[in-house]
């Protein structure tokens, strides 16, 4: 009786994938801060995070290369990238709430908080006759406002959210560039 070598556990593959794809997702929300202190981590974490998914599309496409054996369906595909997203953002949000609740105290909330004052700043000099400026104003106090009230469980409930939302359309993206249905010749 011979076994299929080419079975594949979808499931743990997307979870080793979400495990690389979590700790670039960490190492990116881990800049958030640096660039509160220092502007230039600003461009790094703006960097890393147009590469998120050029990342996952690359370990899905070398899961497909390595693994599939020349079929590699469109609902197969998708299915892997949903779940590496999932597991991507388990990952790095458990990592984000353990900063914000045990490590922060305050200092990323408080930093947007400065920078967003500094806008407001600027917008207030702005000529009068700007059309919109003091609707601008009022929304960007009642975003202030909104900000400081979050503790660190909400924040990292908008850090979900951000990422699945993204994660799936990523993941159609990626299905569709992955996907194979044909096997290719074996040289």
């Amino acid at each position: 009786m011979e076994t299929d070598n080419r079975h594949i556990d979808i499931t743990r593959a997307a979870m080793t994938l979400g495990l690389w794809l979590g700790l670039y997702q960490t190492i990116k929300l881990s800049l958030i801060p640096l660039s509160l202190k220092h502007p230039v981590f600003s461009l790094l974490f703006m960097a890393m995070a147009i590469g998120v998914p050029f990342i996952a599309w690359k370990l899905v496409r070398n899961f497909r290369d390595r693994q599939a054996g020349g079929i590699f369906p469109f609902i197969i595909s998708w299915g892997l990238s949903i779940m590496t997203f999932l597991f991507a953002t388990m990952i790095s949000s458990v990592a984000a709430y353990t900063y914000l609740r045990y490590l922060d105290n305050g200092a990323v909330i408080a930093g947007l908080d400065r920078q967003m004052e500094e806008a407001l700043a600027i917008l207030a000099t702005a000529p009068t006759n700007a059309a919109g400026t003091e609707d601008m104003i009022a929304e960007m106090r009642v975003f202030i406002d909104l900000l400081n009230s979050l503790t660190p469980l909400q924040a990292t409930r908008q850090i979900i959210g951000v990422s699945l939302s993204w994660g799936n359309i990523f993941s159609l993206i990626i299905a569709i560039s992955t996907s194979m249905t044909k096997r290719t010749k074996d040289k």
